[in-house]
């Protein structure tokens, strides 16, 4: 597992620099725009700082090209699929980082501690985990093509909701329900995909 986590980074190395400088960028932008770019930034940051990278794995491991390669691999599915994951799971926490520091910054008052907000970014979070792991298990059942039709359909979405948010009075919220139900589910549901990445990648291999 730590060998094919090595090995992702590695690979990704140079676009692993990118996401951090596109991070600071976003950032000072937002900063620059009084934090008019919100809307944009809260979905932008986390979603970008995975895609890039893990896109970039998804086309070294292409089924057409290597299938071979990954059956000659003496790491295990379930290990391999672990370090993938780990590997999400760094960059989502590191970009989920960023974007709170720069709202702590700008929005007057803000505190993650209170009024829930730290139970929606969790929410969110959680979300964009579920995502990948979604794209992950698309890229095994199928292709690296189809995965990435599926991250452009959903920066589509992203794109249309907060544009939506930025030029209109609309605002989007998370319903009033019990946030520990909303997590809970989250958390059934990441590791249901979770166990379907593992069974693809297995499929993957034969």
């Amino acid at each position: 597992m730590i060998s094919y986590l090595k090995k992702d980074i590695r690979f990704s190395a140079k676009w692993l620099l990118i996401v951090l400088a596109y991070c600071l960028f976003a950032g000072f932008l937002l900063v620059k725009e009084r934090g008019e770019s919100l809307y944009f930034i809260e979905f932008m940051i986390p979603f970008f700082a995975v895609y890039f990278p893990f896109g970039r794995l998804m086309s070294t491991e292409d089924p057409r090209d290597t299938r071979d390669f990954l059956r000659r691999m003496p790491q295990g599915a379930c290990g391999r699929v672990i370090a993938r994951i780990i590997y999400i799971l760094s960059l989502l926490l590191f970009s989920s980082a960023v974007k709170i520091f720069y709202k702590s910054l700008l929005i007057e008052g803000y505190d993650l501690l209170s009024e829930g907000k730290l139970e929606k970014e969790i929410v969110f979070f959680l979300a964009f985990f579920s995502y990948f792991l979604i794209q992950l298990i698309i890229f095994y059942k199928t292709s690296y093509h189809m995965a990435q039709s599926l991250g452009v359909m959903a920066f589509a979405m992203i794109f249309i909701i907060a544009l939506i948010g930025k030029y209109t009075n609309i605002r989007i919220s998370i319903p009033n329900v019990n946030i520990a139900v909303v997590i809970a589910a989250f958390a059934l549901l990441i590791v249901g995909l979770i166990i379907g990445a593992v069974k693809a990648e297995k499929a993957h291999r034969n």
